[in-house]
C-alpha cells in the first residue's frame, strides 16, 4: 500500500470520525442500483475493442447534515468494477481471438459533500468527494476461439495476485430525493474516475497503466 492510499486512507476515516459530532442531523439509508463500468488503458493495441459491461453495486449511506444545505453521505458499497475487451485476427478463410470480461469486486467507502435534498417536497441534491475501493475479487472470464472449423474455449482466471489491493477515485454526482411520511425515496446518478493503476508495479504490461471508471446509476431509501 502506497504513501497516497495511506493518507487517503487517514484523512477518510479522520473525517467520518470527526462528522458525527458535528452533525445536527443523522439518517440511515440503503442503496442499490447498476454500475456501467468500463476503464482507461494509458496505451491500448490497436486491435483490441473495449466496452462497457453493465455491473451491480448495492450497499448502505449514513447522511449527516449540518442545517441548511449542506451535509454529508457516508457510502459503504459492494461495486464491481471492470471492462469488455475483444480482439479478433482474419487468416485464410477463419479467425482467431478472444473476448473477455474483467470483473473486479471492491469494497468502496466514499465519503461525499452533499449540497441540497432535505426538503418537503422533491428536492434534487449534488454530490462531490473521494471513493476508496478494498479489492475483494478479481477474475476474468475469457472465450477464445480458432481454426476451421471453429474450436471454442471458455476460461475463467483469477486474477487478483497481479492487482493493487486499493484503488483511488474522484467522484460527483446528483441526485432526486423524495420525501414521504416516513422515509425519504432517492435517485442517484454518479460518475467516477479512477486516479490510481489497478495493476501492482510488477505487473503493469507495455500498454501502461490501467484505471477504472464508472457510470453510477442507483435508487435508494433513507430512513
Amino acid at each position: 500500500m502506497n504513501a497516497k492510499t495511506m493518507l487517503v486512507i487517514i484523512l477518510g476515516i479522520s473525517f467520518l470520525t470527526a462528522v458525527p459530532a458535528m452533525a445536527v442531523d443523522f439518517q440511515f439509508g440503503l442503496k442499490g442500483g447498476v454500475n456501467r463500468a468500463q476503464t482507461d488503458l494509458e496505451d491500448p493495441p490497436s486491435d483490441q475493442d473495449r466496452s462497457a459491461i453493465a455491473a451491480p453495486i448495492g450497499g448502505a449511506v449514513l447522511s449527516f447534515g449540518f442545517g441548511g444545505a449542506i451535509g454529508v453521505d457516508a457510502d459503504v458499497l459492494y461495486v464491481r468494477k471492470g471492462v469488455h475487451t475483444r480482439h479478433e485476427t482474419f487468416h485464410e478463410g477463419y479467425s482467431q481471438g478472444e473476448e473477455a470480461d474483467l470483473h473486479l469486486d471492491y469494497l468502496v467507502i466514499s465519503p461525499l459533500l452533499k449540497i441540497g435534498g432535505g426538503g418537503q417536497s422533491f428536492s434534487p441534491y449534488f454530490l462531490g468527494g473521494i471513493e476508496l475501493g478494498i479489492l475483494l475479487k478479481a477474475n476474468s472470464q475469457a472465450t477464445t476461439w480458432n481454426g476451421l472449423p471453429r474450436t471454442t474455449w471458455n476460461n475463467e482466471y483469477d486474477m487478483k495476485e497481479f492487482m493493487e489491493s486499493t484503488a483511488l477515485a474522484w467522484s460527483v454526482g446528483a441526485g432526486l430525493e423524495i420525501p414521504t411520511s416516513s422515509v425519504s425515496l432517492l435517485v442517484e446518478t454518479r460518475y467516477v474516475q479512477g486516479i490510481s493503476n489497478i495493476w501492482t508495479e510488477d505487473n503493469t504490461g507495455a500498454w501502461g497503466e490501467e484505471t477504472p471508471k464508472g457510470l453510477y446509476f442507483l435508487g435508494g431509501v433513507r430512513f
